[in-house]
């Protein structure tokens, strides 16, 4: 009787409480870990699923509406371009390709390169028919939408600027209603913002198939690509380091002594900053607060609320002895090499191109960053949420509001005696079922899948560090070029990067804006996922840092310590030993 009493009682479906799983997978489809060109967040929680997730599917259907696929966006099933295995999206890259189904000829190919780096279907080649001069300007033509995407920044900027989720004064049930209520502005922006991405990238893509269409190699084309979108004018993200560094000289100034203090020493002054100090950390908060889709997860800290964070990339920017950098911009020298390599007659129109695409990045940048802005809000609001939650004793951890879904909020705040059972048709017990998918998530969280897959996607199974034989040459994509030979360190979470010493080469799975402080320090940067369109690879590109990407099991095969030759034009790592 003890032992049966002791025993937790739990429902069937506790056995798997995941609850944002997919339920139908197409064998015939490919799903993949990107959207566009940047990593989709990884295993995202079941409120971040509800709120975030849903707002991207949104946008997908909302592109099937505008691109006369669907009539209404209620005729567009959800789920159709974005699915979820074991708490991670995937992107339904053959259901999305379909929106080329009412482009002009010859964007079929442009939207599925776009989205996964290759044509899916080779039987037919509608870019390859058209002539040179007519593809570009047919492309130039059907992007010449650079006003509508300042149009549609300008109303992330004005919806951010003015986005704030005040949920003081109100009891659980009024809260959550205000919540609600507010993520009508944030949808909109997020349907905005992809908009604005996808035109980025489609854009990028038409730059690179032009260059091929020149007679150029793939390689040559891909370097003459980077080089059109280096030392982007504006892009708010490549100025992280140095604003940065403008917090540190004005905090240096009030204390002298900072500067030699440890990360703890740090932080607490950064919690007692005045004056000028003050000033240059609210505008470096105002401008970058933000880390990029992996910021996407809820629970995941901005860094406005992660000051630990903020003061360790402080202490990193110390021992750099405040210099901006080792490495000064690369000058937009690029105009010359597309004169060399482009025939005259067609010039004009392909330089036209160059400009809409170099607009594009930097008002994708832009958009970005005020989105994560306003999703900062609602961060803030989940967790006065869940800390009103635990004070009522409803939950035992204010973190576990992350665990349930809006609908599952919704119904505990009305039902606070029954817990939602009437809605649920089980016991009052959801806070078990927040901590079961907690247990849960800490297992998905660690799942790696492949990039790109058919059918429903599967994780793989861990691999583990091999030795790698000496002058081994490893393979990838380059994101900014470059020539470098020097240690490694194999980062695995930011904390790694507490230890790294000037010159190492950062050797990580993926690499977003939160890396930017360090890249000052960094000889070179090795990533296993991302692309070259990615916010680091941008940022490392103005910078002068080599950086390759798409390197697989580069975390496995390298190790800290290592050293390392390497090549970033070509692609290519050699580990001398």
């Amino acid at each position: 009787l003890v032992w049966f009493g002791a025993r937790p009682q739990c429902a069937s479906v506790w056995q798997n409480p995941s609850a944002t799983d997919s339920v139908h997978f197409n064998d015939d489809h490919l799903y993949a870990t990107s959207l566009i060109s940047d990593l989709l967040p990884g295993a995202v929680t079941p409120l971040t699923h509800a709120i975030v997730a849903k707002a991207m599917d949104t946008s997908i259907r909302q592109a099937f509406v505008k691109y006369k696929l669907a009539k209404r966006i209620e005729d567009v099933p959800e789920n159709i371009g974005l699915v979820s295995v074991d708490n991670h999206l995937f992107l339904d890259v053959t259901e999305i390709s379909r929106l080329a189904e009412k482009q002009p000829e010859g964007f079929k190919e442009l939207i599925e390169i776009s989205l996964c780096g290759e044509v899916l279907d080779t039987t037919s080649s509608d870019c390859w028919n058209l002539i040179l001069a007519d593809f570009v300007t047919l492309v130039s033509r059907y992007f010449k939408l650079g006003s509508a995407n300042k149009d549609a920044c300008q109303k992330i900027v004005s919806l951010a600027e003015n986005y704030r989720i005040d949920l003081s004064g109100r009891d659980m049930e009024q809260r959550i209603f205000e919540l609600n209520k507010q993520l009508g502005a944030f949808n909109t922006a997020t349907m905005d913002f992809f908009t604005i991405l996808s035109t980025a990238y489609f854009l990028n893509t038409a730059l690179y198939l032009v260059f091929i269409r020149a007679l150029l190699t793939p390689a040559k084309s891909y370097a003459l690509m980077l080089e059109c979108l280096s030392d982007l004018q504006g892009y708010a993200s490549s100025d992280i380091t140095a604003s940065l560094i403008s917090v540190a000289r004005e905090m240096v100034l009030d204390n002298p002594r900072i500067a030699d203090d440890t990360p703890e020493g740090i932080l607490a002054s950064l919690r007692n900053v005045v004056g000028d100090s003050k000033a240059a950390l609210d505008a470096f908060m105002t401008n970058h607060g933000h880390r990029g889709f992996q910021e996407m997860e809820l629970s995941c800290k901005t860094w406005g609320q992660n000051e630990a964070d903020l003061a360790m990339y402080l202490h990193t920017i110390f021992s750099t002895n405040l210099s901006d950098s080792g490495r000064a911009p690369r000058s937009p020298g690029y105009l010359n090499s597309v004169e060399e390599r482009i025939d005259a007659k067609i010039l004009a129109p392909v330089k036209s191109l160059i400009d809409l695409a170099r607009e594009a990045a930097v008002v994708s940048d832009t958009a970005q960053s005020q989105l994560v802005k306003m999703l900062a809000e609602i961060k803030q609001a989940c967790r006065q949420i869940g800390r009103q939650m635990a004070e009522q004793k409803q939950i035992p951890d204010a973190d576990l509001v992350f665990f349930l879904t809006l609908d599952e909020l919704s119904a505990v705040t009305s039902r606070p005696d029954t817990g939602g059972a009437e809605k649920f048709g089980y016991a009052p017990d959801w806070a078990k079922r927040a901590f079961a998918r907690k247990q849960l998530f800490g297992t998905h969280k660690n799942f790696q899948f492949e990039r790109m897959q058919y059918g429903r996607p599967v994780p793989l199974a861990p691999e583990s560090p091999v030795d790698t034989p000496k002058n081994s040459v490893l393979k990838g994509r380059c994101g900014s070029p470059g020539v470098l030979v020097g240690k490694a360190r194999v980062v695995r979470n930011l904390s790694d990067l507490d230890d790294l010493k000037a010159g190492e080469i950062i050797v990580t799975a993926f690499s977003d804006i939160g890396f930017a402080p360090y890249f000052s320090l960094a000889g070179a940067l090795i990533t296993e996922e991302g692309s070259e369109n990615s916010t680091a690879a941008v940022a490392a590109r103005h910078l002068s840092l080599p950086h390759i990407t798409q390197v697989e099991s580069a975390t496995c095969t390298i190790k800290t310590g290592d050293t390392l030759s390497v090549n970033a034009a070509l692609g290519e790592i050699t580990v001398l030993g």
